[in-house]
């Protein structure tokens, strides 16, 4: 936690935790500064709707509608890729989502997922697959990973 803390704060940035609510948030966006907003990890039923991701269903939080709503910001997908030929970051920044959010939990998920899933194929090796993304399972039956383990779904299922 202290490595990325300091990787992401170490160009001026003001990196802030789950957790931390949404108050600091919605005050420097005010500001009209820029905000990251890291949303493809599966941090549990709470404060999530399940949503579709590479055709199944993922526990995906609902903070950045809220604060879209709060904020009027316009989300831009980005994604940072290692050039391999130059050894050098290519950020990508996708098209603004449209009419977002839609006032529907599971379809304003769904847009941010698809965008997600978007910028994963431009480079799939270079996602962190690590994140454990199908953590939560809306059928309450344990992880993904635990289907896995136990027999009842193939990783080619995912």
């Amino acid at each position: 936690d202290w490595l990325i803390m300091r990787s992401r704060s170490r160009f001026g940035d003001n990196p802030m935790a789950r957790g931390e609510g949404l108050r600091n948030l919605i005050k420097e966006l005010g500001k009209g500064v820029s905000m990251i907003y890291l949303c493809d990890e599966d941090f549990g039923a709470e404060g999530s709707v399940f949503a579709p991701f590479f055709k199944h269903q993922k526990s995906t939080l609902n903070m950045l509608p809220r604060i879209v709503k709060k904020t009027n910001a316009t989300v831009i997908p980005t994604v940072s890729l290692l050039n391999t030929d130059s050894d050098l970051i290519d950020v990508h920044f996708l098209e603004p989502l449209q009419s977002y959010p839609t006032m529907d939990p599971v379809t304003d998920a769904a847009t941010m997922n698809q965008s997600i899933e978007h910028t994963i194929r431009l480079k799939p090796e270079q996602f962190l697959w690590q994140l454990r993304i199908f953590r939560t399972c809306p059928n309450e039956r344990g992880t993904r990973y635990g289907q896995i383990e136990r027999g009842e779904i193939e990783v080619g299922d995912l």
